[in-house]
């Protein structure tokens, strides 16, 4: 896998995501048997993954086989996108990302964001809006 994966930087070295064996205990998970879901539940199983990436979770923490916070999440993320007359589907997908939720607000689990530089006389925040003396300068016109 090319070195760019997020479990590549995490763990030197590794080139799979770990959570990638973790398909055979989804098929308990799942009451299904057999190796013919094998490719489906890796595919869902690295979508969770990235998902919960994009939300923020630190790698050390994502691709922690042992947490059992993120075990759940990924669970949950694959019941509710598993197969497809799934009637508990919406609510598999409620319980994901209330969990998601919780570990993106918890700061052991999040990458803490990097602060703009100071521009002009006042500050800028992450959302871009000023926060400093600049935007209540009644000189100042608008665009």
């Amino acid at each position: 896998m090319a070195a760019n994966n997020p479990w590549s930087e995490a763990y030197p070295g590794r080139s799979i995501n770990p959570w990638e064996s973790e398909w055979r205990q989804l098929c308990r998970v799942l009451r299904i048997t057999g190796v013919e879901y094998e490719y489906e539940l890796i595919g869902l199983i690295n979508a969770a993954c990235a998902d919960l990436g994009l939300g923020g979770i630190v790698p050390q923490k994502l691709y922690n086989s042992n947490d059992p916070l993120i075990r759940r999440a990924i669970h949950l993320y694959v019941k509710a996108q598993f197969g497809l007359d799934n009637p508990d589907s919406e609510k598999y997908m409620a319980s994901y990302e209330a969990l998601k939720r919780h570990l993106m607000l918890s700061s052991e689990y999040i990458t803490e964001p990097e602060e703009e530089e100071e521009t002009g006389s006042g500050s800028r925040n992450i959302s871009g809006i000023g926060t400093g003396p600049d935007i209540l300068d009644p000189g100042l016109t608008r665009p």
